[in-house]
């Protein structure tokens, strides 16, 4: 079956399942900017300077733009950003008043591209920029070249007009192609696309899965347990849960955090030591610790807890400084029983009822004495929702080595932030009030996205009404995910009047942080056709979509659908 779509729309939401993201934004929200300084300003300043950039300030709408102009030719941002080769820029320009194949220079670092421009005898837009000032709106697209793969470096903007042409900057967007989790490097989203691995080397440019006793963290690789945060396996690849936070220990500063002061020390009474505190060696931590010192700390938050649980997650972040000597560790208790440690032996570093998630080696400086290094560890245990004791204790018998606690992190497990039972991971049986069951067992607040419908208290997806529902394609999309300016199979095969005044190419605009299928200045009085095949045998086809209009065009809009 062939169903042909025909747009007759002011505009569409684009395509979230889509090969670039969107990784820096500027200049993309109405702001009334001030003189205080590059910050106040977009952070854009003048160039050699921290004085802010020259900006024009409008009415209708409250908003302020980074205008060039004869006397300030020049803008540049306040910071340096890392920027990629084959970046890809997208921003508009408005014009105003007379330009004669003059151009705006785009410059970033050895970087640099220029687009000249000629003005109309007349301009013909006067709404939708800045009250009733005269323009011409152009939208640049551009792939960043950069030789050496990437350069930290300020974006400056340059007009070559030396008369009455101004030029505004508005809506900068700096995307990065897309690729698939495990794939570092890629020439496209999917997972047979890939150039280069987090894990191993790819292999008709697929790269393999993590071996059977770890589990694939999205763009980084293979570890021995999923994040806290993204506790959910599935699909090869540990996946992001909005699990609760019921409290955080950090231990972050020496002078200013009272966070050491909520830990008491527990002695060694062969080897007593008053000195240990929150020391930066590298990081902040509780130490250095020694011989069979430890630490301790009461928890209440947890009965206090307004959700449910299914176990508890708990991260600890420890330093070591030195190497942990053989044949011993630290251990950890809950309510004086010992439940995990971590621990050395002549075949390295082992660990008991938790796993390793991270760690990494600071080696030493000049300035540090010790070789230190830092091991994140996850556990979940089976406790009640009361106050616990909770305590870290050494065991080491060679002084020239000791430890810190950097960091505590309870979660509620693997049962959903806004569940108020779980019986079993991941699977919500009563969700708090007001919000509604999902199709992943998690709880959510809203159900009014045009792929959803509500029935009683579970929220339905389109491709979720009946078991055997699928979604064919999704073309709703996300604040940080944008596609690059093709017309992905959309066919354009009539228009009247004035369209696609951004340029000839251009059939996607920016609107608060969204990538949209039209927009002001692109299309409103054309039809767009795309033809979906569907193989597969099926009972019926659900779709929806979701539109802007912008009030100062006029309004009509109609789809077609044809097969």
């Amino acid at each position: 079956m062939t169903i042909s779509i025909i747009y007759y729309l002011f505009t569409l939401l684009d395509n979230s399942n889509c090969q670039w993201e969107i990784h820096k934004n500027f200049l993309d929200t109405d702001m009334i900017f001030t003189t205080s300084g590059g910050s106040s300003s977009g952070n854009f300043t003048l160039p050699s300077s921290q004085t802010s950039a020259n900006f024009i300030t409008c009415t209708t709408p409250p908003t302020s733009y980074i205008t060039l102009t004869n006397v300030y030719p020049s803008a540049i941002t306040s910071n340096q950003y890392l920027f990629y080769d084959q970046d890809w820029i997208s921003m508009d320009l408005y014009f105003q008043s007379t330009w004669s194949s003059q151009n705006v220079q785009f410059t970033l670092g050895s970087f640099s591209y220029s687009y000249i421009y000629n003005s109309p005898t007349t301009y013909l837009l006067t709404t939708g920029f800045c009250d009733a000032t005269p323009f011409e709106v152009k939208t640049l697209n551009f792939t960043l070249q950069i030789a050496e793969g990437s350069t930290y470096a300020r974006m400056k903007f340059t007009s070559s007009n030396t008369d009455a042409g101004l030029v505004s900057i508005r809506n900068i967007f700096v995307s990065r192609l897309k690729c698939y989790p495990s794939c570092n490097s890629c020439t496209g989203p999917k997972y047979n696309q890939c150039t280069s691995c987090y894990y191993g080397i790819q292999t008709n440019n697929q790269c393999p899965p993590c071996p059977s006793n770890q589990y694939y963290w999205k763009e980084e690789g293979c570890r021995d347990i999923c994040d806290i945060m993204s506790p959910l396996y599935y699909n090869g690849f540990c996946q992001f849960y909005p699990i609760g936070r019921i409290i955080t220990s950090y231990i972050y500063d020496s002078i200013y955090s009272n966070e050491v002061f909520k830990w008491s020390l527990i002695y060694d009474p062969q080897h007593v030591d008053t000195t240990p505190t929150a020391i930066n060696i590298y990081l902040f931590a509780l130490g250095v610790l020694k011989y069979n010192s430890g630490v301790y700390r009461y928890f209440d938050s947890l009965s206090t807890y307004s959700s449910s649980t299914f176990l508890i997650g708990l991260k600890i972040t420890i330093m070591l400084y030195n190497e942990i000597p053989i044949n011993c560790g630290i251990q950890f208790k809950i309510n004086n029983t010992y439940y995990g440690s971590i621990y050395r032996n002549a075949s390295g570093i082992q660990t008991h009822n938790s796993k390793i998630s991270y760690q990494y080696n600071y080696g030493i400086s000049s300035t540090v004495t010790y070789l230190t290094k830092q091991y994140d560890l996850i556990s979940y245990i089976d406790i009640p929702k009361q106050a616990f004791l909770f305590q870290a204790i050494g065991n080491y018998t060679d002084g020239t080595a000791g430890w810190g606690l950097r960091l505590v992190y309870i979660t509620s497990g693997f049962c959903h932030k806004d569940c108020e039972l779980c019986e079993v991971s991941f699977k919500c049986k009563t969700c708090k009030s007001g919000y509604y069951f999902y199709r992943d067992g998690s709880c959510i607040w809203s159900c009014s996205s045009p792929y959803q419908r509500l029935s009683g208290s579970y929220c339905y997806d389109y491709d979720d009404e009946t078991p055997y529902s699928q979604q064919f394609g999704l073309r709703i999309s996300r604040f940080r995910q944008v596609i690059q300016n093709t017309m992905e199979n959309i066919l354009q095969f009539s228009q009247s009047g004035s369209n696609l005044l951004r340029g000839s190419d251009i059939y996607y605009s920016y609107w608060q942080g969204y990538r949209v299928f039209g927009g002001p200045f692109v299309w409103a009085q054309a039809k767009f056709q795309r033809v979906h095949n569907i193989i597969n045998p099926h009972h019926s086809v659900t779709i929806a979509f979701l539109y802007f209009i912008w009030t100062f065009i006029p309004f009509r809009w109609e789809v077609y659908i044809q097969n």
